[in-house]
């Protein structure tokens, strides 16, 4: 037998409106009649349908979220704070998938839309999604783009790559390091390498890719210290290194970026360029509630500050390169 809200108002005798404001702990409701409501939804195992509220306020308190995946990336973490922060601001969260040569893009598209969302975050670096944006943006579906360069006419909340990229290579220097190795995968960190190296008087290189980097670092020993793109890009090279007899620190300093769990393994002890993973989820929610919630408040693009994270594959040289 279904259980309807009349039904319980009329097992409480109170009205269908007190029973809904209860649920919804609206105050000005008796602390008793709460608890004898809330006591009888559970008995009947009532849940609350929020279609005609969202009929008469115009909104459904879901936010869908577009990502690659979050299997062995850090997308798992931003995916936790953005889960954190929207139930905590009790909405629910529609997750989505997102990826090259996805044939499925226009369905997911489509069941996000049909869902009614109030609004959508957007982790994806290929923008697969841009021909899509005006179906939101008409409709007045705000969207964030979370730890990846926003379309133009759109926020981003994002690392501080720049800043990231400065720090790795500030820290090697201060260990010592005078010719250091950048990756360029990421333009706006190895911008950052670039102008701590100039800053510093550093000799910064150049590679393309983990196993360019790992040529440069086998042929050229003067090379001291590689500033990688990525924990994984680093982790690649520090295995390649050890396979080839060169010994991490001592031979080759090697400093990561994003601060993944796999680097925190005893076997690597990474030292990294940590991202603040759960706040980039957390600030991509709130900044997309406000917009929802407020009509009047203008999104500004946030740049959160990642963090050094000592570990054991930087050491300090006072000979060689310094």
């Amino acid at each position: 037998m279904t259980v309807t809200l009349k039904k319980l108002a009329a097992e409480l005798n109170v009205s269908p409106a007190t029973v809904s404001l209860a649920l919804r702990g609206v105050p000005g409701i008796a602390p008793g009649t709460v608890t004898r409501v809330k006591e009888l939804a559970r008995k009947y195992d009532y849940v609350q349908s929020n279609i005609g509220r969202a009929l008469q306020s115009r909104h459904t308190r879901l936010i869908g979220y577009l990502l690659p995946g979050i299997t062995r990336t850090f997308f798992n973490e931003i995916l936790q704070g953005a889960g954190e922060e929207t139930a905590s601001r009790n909405y629910g969260l529609l997750v989505g998938w997102v990826n090259p040569g996805d044939e499925h893009l226009e369905h997911q598209i489509n069941l996000l839309l049909e869902k009614d969302i109030d609004g959508l975050i957007i982790s994806e670096k290929y923008h697969l999604i841009d021909r899509y944006l005006p179906r939101f943006k008409n409709r007045g579906k705000p969207v964030v783009f979370c730890s990846n360069k926003a379309s133009e006419g759109y926020v981003e909340i994002i690392t501080d790559n720049f800043y990231g990229g400065y720090l790795a290579v500030e820290t090697l220097f201060k260990h010592g390091h005078r010719k250091i190795l950048g990756s360029v995968e990421l333009e706006e960190r190895f911008r950052g390498n670039a102008a701590a190296a100039e800053h510093f008087g550093v000799e910064l290189g150049k590679s393309l890719s983990a196993e360019d980097a790992l040529k440069k670092l086998l042929a050229d020993n003067q090379y001291t210290a590689m500033a990688a793109y990525s924990d994984d890009q680093a982790l690649d090279i520090i295995y390649g290194l050890r396979r080839n007899g060169r010994r991490v620190p001592e031979d080759v300093s090697v400093i990561g970026f994003n601060g993944g769990a796999l680097g925190e393994r005893p076997e690597f002890q990474l030292t990294t360029i940590e991202q603040q993973r759960l706040d980039l989820g957390r600030c991509a929610v709130k900044s997309l509630i406000e917009q929802i919630e407020n009509p009047d408040y203008v999104p500004v693009n946030q740049y959160l500050k990642p963090e050094l994270k000592m570990r054991k594959t930087v050491a300090t040289i006072t000979t060689g390169g310094a």
